[in-house]
């Protein structure tokens, strides 16, 4: 918006420098976009107006995505537009961001994300930046929430566990593994068959 009244501000100096009739009218404008910007910087809200906090598992699986979450609340009587962009360390990977959203007076607003990250370690979520905008919309300040928040990176062990407890739970064929009836190997009848070398004796009818 500021930057579209500038251009309009030049186009009227560019015909007030061709018709004299319009430099009266450039300079009266050219005051009143000074005052206005002067106003509506002091609208921007200070630092202590607009908090947050970050919700985030304490480990992640490498390649998984998991859910990080920030609220984000500001004091002020009017509903504020914000702009918001979490601090992710630079081995993880984050769809969604930046996320555009309007906090009215008194409520807060939930930001979620999947994060994903690619390398195993311990990693460190910086503070989140938060753009706030002036009343008119002429000018935006970027405020610090959240703080740090620590985690960790583990490879993916889901896959062996869950073989494990379908082993334990004799789900074979889950696994994909197929039991097949060998001939004479079972004590229950099936059919008849002729002797082999091998066969145990004692099962010999």
């Amino acid at each position: 918006l500021l930057l579209k009244l500038l251009i309009a501000w030049l186009v009227l100096a560019v015909a007030a420098s061709v018709w004299e009739k319009f430099a009266i009218l450039w300079q009266i404008a050219g005051g009143a976009l000074l005052l206005l910007l002067i106003v509506d910087a002091l609208t921007l809200p200070r630092r202590d107006r607009i908090t947050g906090t970050r919700s985030l598992p304490g480990r992640f699986a490498l390649g998984v995505g998991s859910q990080v979450t920030l609220t984000v609340a500001h004091s002020l009587r009017r509903t504020l537009e914000l702009e918001v962009f979490d601090g992710i360390p630079t081995a993880a990977e984050a769809e969604g961001l930046p996320y555009r959203v309007k906090v009215p007076p008194g409520e807060f607003a939930a930001v979620s994300y999947e994060a994903r990250f690619i390398r195993r370690g311990q990693y460190h979520f910086s503070a989140a930046h938060v753009l706030a905008g002036s009343l008119f919309g002429l000018w935006r300040g970027i405020h610090f929430v959240a703080g740090e928040s620590q985690t960790r990176a583990y490879p993916n062990y889901e896959p062996v566990v869950r073989f494990a407890m379908l082993a334990m739970a004799n789900r074979v064929e889950t696994m994909g593994i197929v039991k097949r009836r060998r001939m004479g190997a079972s004590l229950d009848f099936h059919q008849l068959r002729d002797y082999q070398d091998g066969d145990v004796l004692s099962r010999i009818d």
